[in-house]
C-alpha cells in the first residue's frame, strides 16, 4: 500500500489537467503559511493511519508543483 500512495497518488484531477492549472491550484491552496498549516494537518491524519507514518503525501504534492 505504501509504494503504492507514493508512487501513484496525485490530488484529484492532477491526471486530467495540465501541468501548469496543477501547479497554479497547488500554489494558490497551499504554498503560503496557512496553506503549508493545511497540508501539515493533511499529512499527520494520514500518518494516524496504520502502516501509513511519515508518507508526507501532501508535503510532496507542494515541494513537486509548487516549486
Amino acid at each position: 500500500m505504501r509504494l503504492f500512495l507514493h508512487k501513484l497518488w496525485r490530488p484529484v484531477g492532477a491526471t486530467v489537467m495540465p501541468e501548469p492549472e496543477i501547479r497554479h491550484v497547488v500554489r494558490t491552496l497551499f504554498a503560503d503559511h496557512e496553506g503549508r498549516d493545511v497540508t501539515a494537518r493533511i499529512d499527520r491524519r494520514i500518518d494516524a493511519l496504520p502502516g501509513l507514518g511519515g508518507m508526507q503525501l501532501m508535503d510532496g504534492v507542494v515541494r513537486r508543483y509548487a516549486a
